[in-house]
């Protein structure tokens, strides 16, 4: 989901309510802590330099039960800190603290509550890594050099 996709389903709404897909309702009185831009610059396994770019947020939930983030105010949230940011209409990743740890999702919306779906690794340079596939393309990719294939144990 991208930040305009977002802003669209926010005003639309009466209540804010969060889940993680396959898992439970994050509590409603969860907190955005956060709101940044997190930009990646990279050389895949096949030796092409990329980029990346996305809108994040975290949601933190606390010991404070009386609060609730209403979703307009969320919505003004983020359309401040975009601007301020210089964020367009970047993709989404939202931070949430599961099993002991930050997890990094995907954002959804299932008609009711945004979904924090799981985001996936993945080789970016199928075919110069011997994998025969197409390879993951990229916008920003700086140069395109042939790699090895796996049976000469340099991927």
């Amino acid at each position: 989901m991208n930040l305009q996709h977002l802003l669209t389903l926010l005003r639309g709404l009466d209540q804010l309510t969060f889940r993680v897909e396959g898992g439970p309702n994050v509590p409603s009185h969860a907190h955005i802590t956060e709101v940044g831009i997190q930009s990646k610059s990279f050389i895949d396994c096949g030796n092409t330099r990329r980029t990346d770019e996305k809108l994040t947020f975290q949601i933190w939930v606390a010991d404070d039960v009386d609060h609730q983030l209403a979703p307009m105010k969320f919505a003004k949230i983020l359309e401040d800190t975009s601007a301020d940011l210089g964020a367009g209409n970047l993709d989404i990743t939202v931070e949430h603290m599961t099993g002991g740890t930050i997890g990094l999702y995907g954002l959804d919306f299932d008609g009711h509550s945004f979904v924090l779906t799981p985001t996936h690794t993945d080789c970016l340079a199928k075919s110069k890594c011997g994998f025969g596939e197409t390879d993951i393309q990229d916008a920003e990719v700086k140069s395109a050099e042939p790699c090895c294939s796996p049976s000469t144990g340099c991927c």
